[in-house]
């Protein structure tokens, strides 16, 4: 069973309004960011959508509204670099991933990369050499070779050998941002949803939010939980309920 996972400090470097000196920043359970527009608090959020991106596809991600170079403080010839670390939930270990990217060509060239567990590297990538080193778990290095544009965390696949690299892959891949939510009559949390949008988990722009509803409906601790929450903002509700219409 996938058990969830805590983020225990960020650092971007080098990346959108974060300049080449940025400090390393100390999560905790809830973070609220403050601070005028322009400060760099929707930048933030947008660091940890390259570590969603790093765990499927960074270059797509970088290159979908522009240049990768588009990612980097001002423009400058640098790299940009983010580094997280984070553990599981219920165990001590501490995870680091670091990744330094930059642009090639036009193109989303990755730098290095790196994944330590309590300070041992379980994934290092030589870019120069064009390959991966990874610990398995029978503790030999293993050695694979990786596209320029793709990460390494992508491209390891193999759950059972590389365990911890599995682990944060399916970490960052289940991330979910939830920003820019629009409420209007034309919304997609608002349109005919589709069963196939899944309901296990609500998507960034709350397209699924009546098939979620419906999931948690169906169990009773959930669903009295979420009316709990919702009567801190309205006293009066009592109940919800979610008809799913087929054509």
């Amino acid at each position: 069973m996938q058990h969830g996972m805590r983020f225990l400090a960020i650092q971007p470097k080098n990346v959108l309004s974060f300049g080449p000196d940025s400090s390393e920043l100390a999560l905790g359970p809830l973070n609220v960011l403050i601070g005028p527009n322009g400060s760099g608090k929707s930048n933030l959020i947008h660091v940890f959508s390259l570590l969603r991106a790093a765990a499927t596809d960074l270059s797509n991600a970088l290159e979908d509204n522009g240049d990768t170079s588009d990612w980097i403080w001002e423009h400058n010839d640098a790299d940009a670099m983010v580094a997280a670390t984070f553990a599981a939930d219920g165990e001590d270990a501490r995870f680091k991933y670091e990744l330094v990217f930059g642009e090639q060509a036009k193109a989303t060239a990755v730098q290095r990369e790196r994944l330590a567990v309590d300070g041992k590297a379980v994934l290092d990538r030589d870019t120069e050499l064009g390959v991966m080193q990874l610990c398995g778990v029978d503790g030999n290095s293993h050695q694979e070779r990786c596209p320029v544009g793709q990460t390494a965390l992508a491209a390891a696949d193999d759950g059972f050998w590389f365990p911890d690299v599995h682990r944060t892959r399916q970490w960052f891949a289940d991330l979910s941002i939830y920003r820019d939510w629009a409420i209007g009559r034309l919304a997609p949390a608002r349109r005919a949803q589709k069963p196939s949008s899944g309901s296990a988990v609500l998507n960034d722009d709350a397209g699924n939010l009546g098939l979620v509803l419906n999931r948690l409906a169906q169990n009773h601790d959930e669903k009295a939980r979420l009316l709990d929450a919702l009567r801190e903002v309205y006293d009066d509700i009592s109940d919800f309920r979610v008809v799913i219409e087929h054509d």
